[in-house]
């Protein structure tokens, strides 16, 4: 991203006639009719999962583990066999980790990588909504007693 960055702005650079010719101005491309415009978009979430990434759902993803650089032995496959016993996972999902109603409850650190325990928000309230509040304030809770430092935590 920050390549991308510094290449949009020495192109701009060269567009703009940074550089000089001598003592002649730089033209201005407004008085000549030019017009440059610069867009800068976020960088888009692949359709498959990252390398160096990983990914579980919980309960029709009404609960998310995304990690990110962790080291083998805090995968997301074992910190989700550890933190949702008996729970079913699911694979990498582009939309479900987009869905807008996706809250996240609590991002930690261990290792050099970052964990990030996501909550779905599937009726807004009711015994499901119930339970995956439920199950992801107890994964966060109990991360941090297995030595994850809280970076943030919803309240």
């Amino acid at each position: 991203m920050a390549f991308r960055l510094v290449l949009a702005s020495a192109l701009v650079a060269l567009a703009s006639g940074c550089g000089g010719h001598g003592s002649k101005p730089a033209s201005n491309p407004a008085a000549s009719g030019n017009r440059y415009v610069i867009k800068l978009e976020p960088m888009t979430l692949p359709r498959s999962l990252p390398r160096r990434a990983c990914f579980v759902g919980i309960r029709s993803y009404d609960v998310m583990l995304f990690g990110a650089r962790l080291p083998q032995r805090h995968s997301c496959a074992r910190v989700a066999r550890e933190v949702f016993p008996g729970e079913s996972r699911l694979p990498w999902s582009r939309e479900e980790y987009r869905n807008p109603d996706q809250v996240e409850e609590c991002e930690l650190a261990r290792g050099g990588g970052r964990l990030q325990v996501w909550r779905g928000d599937p009726d807004q309230e009711g015994p499901r909504f119930e339970a995956a509040a439920d199950l992801s304030r107890r994964a966060c809770a109990r991360l941090e007693r297995d030595g994850w430092t809280t970076i943030f935590q919803e309240r």
